[in-house]
């Protein structure tokens, strides 16, 4: 399954090391755009705005274990197309382009389910598609997860427990299934 990332879904460190970690494990394929990747540079900028070459050194490491997963173009019309946010539509574009079969994103209301269904798309949130993998592939998830939780566990100024971690990450969910 190809599914494309709103930028919302890289933009924080926990939550993308965990989807990535599980697309490595080959239950599905990545992609984005250059516009996403954009989009996540001004996002890490506005926060940490000495943080230029870290959210570029970001990138390139995503670029480069994931060079398959760059949509270059999009082959249609974006004026064609409508989301309740026109600053979305591009995603769908990136989606419909490269033939993905979801978005993975945390803005529900800017991808209503009803339009994406007319360009065979699904909408997903990070939890949801989880969960949903979880059915059949809970050890590989769970090895992910306790990676992610690892490397987290450095950097983290208090001691927070998995769940709690999770949920911080917009993974109650997939918290609760691992408690």
């Amino acid at each position: 399954m190809k599914i494309i990332f709103d930028t919302c879904v890289l933009y924080p460190t926990v939550l993308r090391e965990i989807l990535l970690g599980v697309a490595e494990m080959g239950l599905y394929k990545p992609v984005w755009s250059t516009r996403i990747l954009d989009e996540w540079t001004h996002a890490f900028r506005k926060k940490n705005s000495s943080g230029q070459d870290t959210i570029l050194a970001q990138i390139a490491l995503l670029n480069f274990h994931w060079p398959n997963s760059l949509v270059q173009d999009y082959d249609l019309d974006v004026r064609s197309l409508w989301l309740p946010d026109e600053n979305d539509i591009h995603v769908l574009a990136s989606a419909i382009s490269s033939d993905a079969e979801a978005i993975l994103t945390l803005n529900r209301k800017d991808f209503p389910k009803k339009i994406l269904k007319d360009f065979g798309i699904v909408r997903y949130s990070p939890d949801e598609m989880l969960r949903g993998l979880w059915i059949d592939n809970s050890e590989i998830i769970s090895k992910v997860v306790i990676n992610a939780f690892e490397l987290a566990k450095q950097n983290m100024e208090s001691k927070l427990t998995l769940k709690a971690v999770l949920k911080k990450s917009y993974l109650p969910g997939l918290g609760k299934l691992m408690a």
